[in-house]
C-alpha cells in the first residue's frame, strides 16, 4: 500500500511535502527500502493534509463535500490522498488491534488501486485472495484467529499487534539472519549472538540518524519535537497551496519534484478515475482464468525454445562449402606473400556467386592463409 501511495502521487508532489518533513534520501522513500520509516512519512504527511484541509474548510465554512466544487487543484489532489491515505490507516489499525474484518474491508477497498498503479501481482493476489474467501467463507473463521502476529507479553504494549511480514521487518529478522557468525552451538549461545547484533543494529540505527539529521529512528523528546514542528510547517505549506489561484500553484517553488502536466484539470480528473478505473481492472483480473494464463505463458515459452533451437540447428546446416571453381579464383589471393588488398577481394568478388560477400571472403582467405602458414612451419 505504501508503493502504491507513493506512486499514484509521485507526479503531483508527495516528495516535495516528503522533503519538507526532512526526508534526506527521496530515492529511498520511493522503493520503500526501510518499511517503518517510510510508513511514518506517509502518516505525517496524512496527518499535515488531513489537519490543513479540516482548518481550510472551517475557515470557508464549507463541507468536505464540497471541495470537489471548489477550482483549486492542490486541494482536489490532496483531499484524495486524504482519502485513499485514510483506508491504508484503517488497514493498519486493523492489524494493530488484531481485527480481521476491519484488515479485509480496507483491503478490499484499496484493491482498485493496486491496478491502477500497475501492481499486476498484488492487484492479482488481492483479488484472487477475496474470491477464495467468497467461495469459502468458513476460512475466515480461521483467519479470525490469526489476524496478526504478537511478539511478546509486554503489559504495556496489550493489544498491540504486527503483521506477519511487518514483523520481519520491524525486528530485523534479516539483518540479524545476516550477521549471526560461526556454528550455534547451544540455544543460550544463539541468544547471545541475536542480543548483540539487536544491540548493533540499535547503535548503528542512532549514529545514522544523528549523522544525518534524520529525527525518524528516536523517542526523544527532541525528535518528537522536530517532527511536530515539522508536520505544522507543512500544514502552514499546504494552507498557502489551497489559498492560491491555479495559475500561482503551478509556478510555486514549493512543487519542484512534479510533471507540471499533470497539474491540470485533467490530470486531476486522471488522478481521481485512478479508484474507479482500478474496480474495473480488477473485475477483468477476477474472471480472468489464473491457469491459463500460466499455461498459456508456458506455451509462449515453449514455441520460443523451440524456434531458438530450430534457428540454431538451421544455423549449423546453412553452413556454405566453397566450391572447387570459387576455390580456383581465390587461390591466388590465398597463395599471395603479401596481405591482399580490398580492390583485389572486389574483383574476386565480382566472379564468385550471389552467396558471397566481401567479409566473406576476407574471413575464407584469412582463415585459409594463416592454415597454410601453420602448415608450412611443421
Amino acid at each position: 500500500m505504501c508503493s502504491v501511495l507513493i506512486v499514484l502521487f509521485s507526479s503531483y508532489g508527495i516528495f516535495d511535502l516528503a522533503n519538507s518533513l526532512g526526508v534526506k534520501f527521496l530515492e529511498k522513500l520511493e522503493s520503500v527500502v526501510d518499511y517503518r520509516s517510510t510508513v511514518r512519512v506517509l502518516e505525517l504527511i496524512w496527518t499535515a493534509v488531513s489537519l490543513a484541509i479540516r482548518i481550510y474548510i472551517k475557515k470557508k465554512n464549507i463541507s468536505k463535500h464540497e471541495i470537489w466544487e471548489n477550482a483549486n487543484l492542490a486541494l482536489q489532489i490532496w483531499y484524495l490522498y486524504y482519502q485513499w491515505a485514510r483506508i491504508f490507516k484503517a488497514h493498519r489499525i486493523g492489524i494493530r488491534v488484531g481485527n480481521y474484518d476491519l484488515q479485509k474491508n480496507a483491503l478490499a477497498a484499496f484493491g482498485g488501486l493496486f491496478a491502477s498503479a500497475a501492481k499486476t501481482r498484488y492487484a492479482s493476489s488481492v483479488c484472487h485472495f477475496l474470491g477464495i474467501l467468497e467461495k469459502f467463507p468458513k476460512l475466515e473463521d480461521k483467519l479470525r484467529y490469526a489476524a496478526s502476529i504478537k511478539i511478546d507479553n509486554n503489559k504495556k504494549q496489550k493489544g498491540y499487534f504486527f503483521a506477519y511480514d511487518e514483523a520481519l521487518e520491524t525486528f530485523g529478522v534479516k539483518f540479524i539472519k545476516q550477521n549471526i557468525t560461526g556454528n550455534v552451538v547451544n540455544m543460550k549461545n544463539l541468544k547471545m549472538q541475536i542480543k548483540s547484533v539487536q544491540t548493533e543494529r540499535d547503535r548503528i540505527k542512532i549514529l545514522l540518524s544523528e549523522y544525518l539529521n534524520d529525527p525518524t529512528a528516536s523517542t526523544e523528546n527532541h525528535a518528537i519535537n522536530q517532527r511536530y514542528d515539522a508536520m505544522w510547517n507543512l500544514v502552514k505549506i499546504l494552507l498557502q497551496e489551497f489559498d492560491q489561484t491555479n495559475e500561482s500553484f503551478l509556478n510555486s517553488n514549493t512543487w519542484k519534484n512534479v510533471y507540471r502536466s499533470q497539474l491540470t484539470v485533467e490530470g486531476v480528473i486522471q488522478l481521481k478515475n485512478c479508484f474507479s478505473d482500478g474496480i474495473v481492472r480488477m473485475q477483468a483480473i477476477y474472471y480472468e482464468d489464473p491457469q491459463k494464463e500460466s499455461s498459456d505463458q508456458r506455451d509462449i515459452i515453449m514455441q520460443e525454445q523451440q524456434e531458438n533451437e530450430t534457428g540454431n540447428k538451421r544455423k549449423r546446416k546453412a553452413k556454405r562449402i566453397l566450391s572447387l571453381e570459387g576455390e580456383t579464383l581465390l587461390e591466388p589471393l590465398i597463395l599471395s606473400q603479401s596481405e591482399p588488398t580490398n580492390e583485389e577481394m572486389r574483383e574476386k568478388l565480382n566472379t564468385l556467386s550471389d552467396e558471397w560477400d566481401l567479409s566473406r571472403i576476407k574471413q575464407h582467405v584469412q582463415y585459409r592463409r594463416k592454415k597454410r602458414a601453420v602448415e608450412n612451419a611443421h
